[in-house]
């Protein structure tokens, strides 16, 4: 025992020694740079100075281990060690494609399943109770060693502390069960026992609810006219495709009468601009529409027999009667195109291009390159749109057998389209699911990226918009949504110079806008700017000049200058 004791003494004293002097030196030579290397290379000593004392006392008990394990023997086939890194040095390693914007200090948390697996140069630590938590190390330590890993995405809900995680050794299973204490169709109450609840259940309220008999049998009814409607549609929309793609790419819209004036915007400002619009392809769902669209030199295709019925009104707010059937038009033309073997690029008609988006999409050393489809983040984080809160109104997708069958999956929907009176909650579950299953590769840009910025940073990030107003940043589209309707689309387009559509031209059938013989040219002059049409609207909403004198829209909130 006496030399047991000398032998660890002199080897504490060397270690301590050793790394002090190395530590020292290296701290006297960072001082003068950066006094934060000295707070770490203390901390460091610290520790290493409480794990050799560890060991020496686990020694002198006899006890042959380091300390006692973090994880029992009981869980050993579950877990066997922890550790933890940066959520954005994580994810600049492995992009898993859902929304990232984090708070900077975010952490991802790791549990390791045998010892193999375990960071190389931190088993003691990742296995041990050492007094110091669960390590800290960098996301290529952490996952050095892992052949398999498995994300899941969470978090605790800001409605609920009372939240818990069950990681449960078991048949493997790509899907999370939630369990809630809460009443049938009422709130959550802790004296209830915990029971099986849908995703979606927050509360009263349910985010997903199955369709009921009649919208099963209607959307019954909507397949077979699209079925009927394709076998004359296919043969005449290939030519087209063939003529117009690029980069075997067709940039799809689609559009009725009364948000045809944001159409013929987006295309005004392309023109100006200089911006190639000559492989984008309208599907117009009316016949004045189809004339607007030829009027500007633009390649239109019109389906009579799946548009016919389609109302010719814009959309009062988001998911009303006509929102939710215009909703299947996107979804039709998205699949028609992706089914020819084309690669899509899908945009509503309230998008401003700055630069061309394709120039981000068909660059290969771009990280948007290992995605098979790739969606603006719509920035409402709720539960309905998770797990990646994409926006559907602007995506690209590549074409192959994965996103073929999402598409194909997303018609048969139809009655989840109808439930919930948009595509894009149906869609977002796909995607999921896919992604689980097939390995569908789903990126969704991150709100923090300045070059896809839409209506969340328009009606959240104040800052952001000012930057923008002031050049300062230039994104390469701008997409108006979170707005209510298009009155105030179209308001807001005006404030931020971002409206080129003349106001004669607003609303107006092509036989009331008379252009002369020339056609295209006299349609661009007569109601196309060169210069964006600017006007205050309301104070408190982003602008590119002061609307002070303009009456508020949001009560309480002060003026955005």
């Amino acid at each position: 025992m006496a030399l047991i004791v000398c032998l660890l003494s002199f080897f504490i004293g060397s270690m301590i020694g050793v790394y002090n002097g190395h530590s020292k030196a290296t701290s006297r030579c960072q001082t003068s740079t950066n006094n934060k290397v000295t707070k770490i290379g203390e901390q460091q000593d610290q520790r290493i100075e409480a794990l050799i004392l560890k060991r020496v006392e686990n020694e002198l008990r006899g006890l042959g281990e380091a300390t006692t394990p973090q994880f029992g023997s009981s869980m050993s086939k579950l877990v066997m060690g922890a550790a933890r890194a940066k959520k954005a040095d994580f994810v600049k390693m492995y992009d898993f494609g859902n929304p990232t914007n984090d708070k900077p200090d975010s952490e991802v948390l790791f549990f390791y399943g045998n010892l193999a697996s375990l960071p190389s140069n931190l088993t003691d630590a990742a296995i041990y109770d050492e007094g110091i938590g669960i390590p800290f190390v960098s996301a290529e330590e952490a996952t050095r060693n892992c052949d398999v890993m498995n994300i899941f995405p969470s978090r605790s809900r800001s409605n609920s502390k009372r939240d818990c995680s069950a990681l449960v050794e078991g048949y493997e299973s790509a899907h999370i069960q939630k369990w809630m204490r809460v009443r049938e169709k009422g709130e959550i109450d802790k004296n209830l026992p915990l029971k099986l609840v849908g995703r979606g259940r927050l509360g009263v309220r349910d985010a997903f609810q199955s369709p009921d008999e009649n919208l099963i049998k209607e959307n019954f009814k909507q397949l077979i006219e699209y079925f009927t409607a394709f076998e004359d549609i296919g043969p005449r929309l290939e030519p087209i495709l063939r003529k117009i793609a690029k980069d075997n790419t067709i940039i799809v819209m689609t559009c009725n009468f009364g948000q045809s004036a944001l159409l013929i915007n987006f295309l005004c400002r392309a023109r100006t601009a200089g911006l190639d619009v000559s492989n984008v392809l309208v599907f117009p769902t009316d016949m004045e529409t189809l004339d607007l669209t030829r009027a500007l030199g633009v390649e239109a295709f019109y389906a009579e027999k799946l548009f016919e019925n389609l109302p010719k009104n814009e959309a009062r707010m988001y998911g009303d009667k006509i929102f939710t059937k215009m909703m299947f038009a996107k979804v039709f033309v998205v699949q028609m195109i992706n089914m020819q073997g084309y690669d899509v690029l899908f945009q509503d008609v309230d998008i401003t291009w700055y630069r061309h988006p394709l120039e981000v999409f068909h660059d290969e050393s771009h990280s948007f390159s290992e995605f098979d489809i790739i969606f603006q983040d719509d920035g409402a984080h709720s539960n309905r749109y998770a797990p990646y809160s994409a926006n559907s109104g602007f995506y690209y997708v590549r074409h192959n057998d994965k996103t073929r069958y999402l598409f194909v999956s997303l018609l048969y929907s139809g009655e989840m389209i109808f439930k919930t009176k948009s595509h894009q909650e149906t869609l977002i579950t796909l995607l999921a699911e896919y992604q689980s299953l097939f390995g569908l590769r789903v990126k969704v840009i991150s709100l923090d990226d300045p070059d896809f910025p839409g209506g969340w940073h328009y009606h959240r990030r104040k800052d952001f918009m000012r930057q923008i107003a002031k050049e300062e940043i230039v994104p390469t589209i701008f997409h108006m949504s979170w707005t209510q309707n298009k009155k105030n689309k179209l308001l807001f387009m005006k404030q931020m110079g971002m409206w080129y559509l003349k106001d004669q031209c607003i609303d107006k059938p092509l036989s009331e806008i008379s252009p002369d013989e020339n056609g295209v040219i006299s349609f661009v002059e007569t109601c196309c700017s060169k210069e964006p049409i600017v006007s205050c609207h309301y104070r408190d909403k982003p602008s590119i000049i002061p609307c002070n004198d303009s009456p508020n829209i949001d009560k309480g909130r002060p003026s955005f200058w």
